[in-house]
């Protein structure tokens, strides 16, 4: 199925009323074309659960679905929808609406050729989901697929560059990265992990010394680079914030920063 013709003053949405996850099924080959941010798939999942499968696909046998695992129920005020578009651009030269690159000159060699916008609407607590974002492998140029995280924008935080850290594992035998336990979304893409927006990290150590961790890290290039954020854990799961160190706003030169965290 092919869908066209979305604009940001009229988008077009493909409604899927059923909320049952198995409501779409696919066979074989099919998918839903869109390549277009304005070409909307919306399904009415309410409050149910289950894997949601979106088959986006690109061309006539490139399967790039978007899947939704929704483990806990959202709370809907009205109707609770998920709506979800996703496109292949080259060089990232089509940006989802209100988005930049900030003013990224390496994008072509950190960031894949596909964004993805999701919106959870009529809900007034989201579903917790397992997100999975698919990608054909011609779309991460010289990227090493290895190294991809997904990374998603925050249009509500309070510093310049908006694309929050990167997160999530790569699946390099089917091709997607997952990301768990998401609560909230908005535009998407992928990235290599050693270089997301807006910085280029040269390394990072972190060393015991005299029951203090002495931190060290270098970047060799930052673009509109408000602050880092250190952060700690005790079990790799829950992290605290420990300090905000500032950033150099733009630099095209290798800067050093460090940090001693008095109680690790």
């Amino acid at each position: 199925m092919v869908m066209n013709g979305g604009t940001n003053s009229k988008p077009l949405y493909l409604v899927v009323e059923n909320s049952n996850s198995n409501a779409i099924n696919r066979n074989v080959s099919g998918h839903i074309i869109s390549e277009n941010e304005y070409n909307k798939v919306q399904w009415n999942a309410r409050t149910s659960t289950g894997t949601y499968t979106f088959p986006f696909g690109k061309g006539t046998s490139v399967y790039v679905p978007l899947i939704f695992n929704s483990k806990t129920a959202g709370t809907e005020s009205s109707t609770g929808m998920i709506r979800a578009s996703t496109w292949y651009t080259a060089n990232n030269t089509v940006l989802p609406n209100g988005t930049t690159l900030c003013g990224s000159t390496v994008s072509e060699t950190s960031v894949v050729d596909r964004f993805w916008v999701i919106d959870m609407l009529n809900y007034s607590s989201n579903p917790t989901s397992t997100v999975d974002f698919y990608y054909d492998l011609t779309e991460i140029q010289s990227i090493s697929e290895a190294g991809l995280q997904a990374q998603r924008w925050n249009a509500a935080w309070a510093v310049t560059c908006k694309w929050e850290p990167p997160v999530g594992a790569v699946n390099t035998v089917s091709h997607y990265v997952r990301v768990s336990n998401l609560s909230s979304f908005s535009p998407w893409t992928l990235v290599f992990k050693d270089t997301p927006l807006p910085i280029k990290l040269l390394d990072f150590t972190a060393k015991c010394d005299s029951n203090k961790a002495k931190i060290h890290w270098a970047t060799a290039s930052q673009e509109n680079n408000d602050y880092f954020t250190i952060e700690k854990s005790s079990d790799n799961i829950n992290f605290i914030t420990i300090a905000k160190i500032k950033g150099a706003g733009n630099s095209n030169e290798i800067l050093n920063y460090s940090y001693v965290d008095n109680f690790p």
